[in-house]
Parts: structure tokens; C-alpha cells; sequence
């Protein structure tokens, strides 16, 4: 895939799960959402572009995900402790937010984001796991390489033996 598609991606990703944190977790503090959301729309979309430009600066749109490791989640440690800054600025500004909504909301906004940039290395991990599993099972696997015919002969001859 496109480099440039990846980190679109992962922008339209992050934008994506900022709004659902924000607005589950204002729905799970608040009953009346209606007037919470007129009152506070401003800091909700203003923090929005906050996360994203946070994680922008901090490298998180660039890079291979399927090799990440302890430094990339520090930036993402760091990009959550300055969206969290953010957050408590705008429920001390803002009425209707509280400081418990921005502790929650930059939590659940951080961890997703975490799980997000760290399934590709999982993934990876997990058929590493598999294939050394399935050698250890006594699978071996076999190249060959300009056999032609006699090469699908002898593939085929080796599949259909029960004899290792």
C-alpha cells in the first residue's frame, strides 16, 4: 500500500476514534447530551485537530507499525499526556466538560490508538508464532526453485506419502 495512503489512513483513523471517545464518554457522564454538545462543540472539535496535530508532530502517521516497538509507544505516551493538557484546559474553560470527562477521554482515545498501531506488529508476531509452531509440528517447508515438470512431480509425490 501507498505510504501517503497509509498515513491518510491513519489520520481519518485518529479523527474517527478522538469523536467516538468524546462523545461516548460525555454520553456515558451526562443523560442530557443535547446541551452539553451545543455548549462545548468548539473545544470538542478544537481537540480533535489537537490530536491529530499532536500526533503529526510526534511521528505517529509515519513509520512501519509492523516492526513498532518501546520508543513508539512512548511518543504515543507522550502525544496522550499532551492531549490530556489539552483536555483539562477545556473542561476548566468549558462548563458543561468536566475533569473527569477529560481523564477518561484522553484514556480511552490513547489506548485505542495504541491498539490500532500495534496490531500490525501482533499480526506479525502471531504468524512468526504459527510458522514456528508448524515446523516445530514437524512441517518443513520446501522451495524449489527451476524444477519445471519434474518439480511438480516430485511436490506431488512428496504431499500424497505418509512417509516423513
Amino acid at each position: 500500500m501507498n505510504k501517503y495512503l497509509k498515513s491518510v489512513g491513519y489520520v481519518l483513523l485518529d479523527i474517527l476514534i478522538t469523536f467516538a471517545s468524546y462523545f461516548l464518554i460525555l454520553r456515558v457522564l451526562t443523560h442530557d447530551i443535547g446541551w452539553v454538545i451545543e455548549d462545548a462543540l468548539t473545544y470538542l472539535l478544537i481537540g480533535v485537530g489537537v490530536v491529530v496535530l499532536l500526533n503529526f508532530i510526534l511521528g505517529l502517521y509515519t513509520g512501519i507499525w509492523a516492526y513498532a516497538g518501546f520508543w513508539e509507544a512512548i511518543r504515543i505516551g507522550c502525544s496522550a499526556v499532551l492531549a490530556l493538557f489539552f483536555n483539562a484546559f477545556s473542561a476548566a474553560v468549558c462548563e458543561s466538560l468536566s475533569v473527569e470527562w477529560a481523564i477518561i477521554t484522553t484514556f480511552f482515545t490513547y489506548i485505542l490508538i495504541f491498539i490500532t498501531r500495534f496490531l500490525p506488529r501482533l499480526k506479525n508476531s502471531l504468524k512468526k508464532y504459527l510458522n514456528k509452531k508448524a515446523v516445530a509440528d514437524g512441517y518443513k517447508k520446501v522451495l524449489l526453485v527451476g524444477a519445471g515438470s519434474t518439480g511438480a512431480t516430485l511436490i506431488r509425490e512428496i504431499r500424497n506419502s505418509y512417509v516423513s
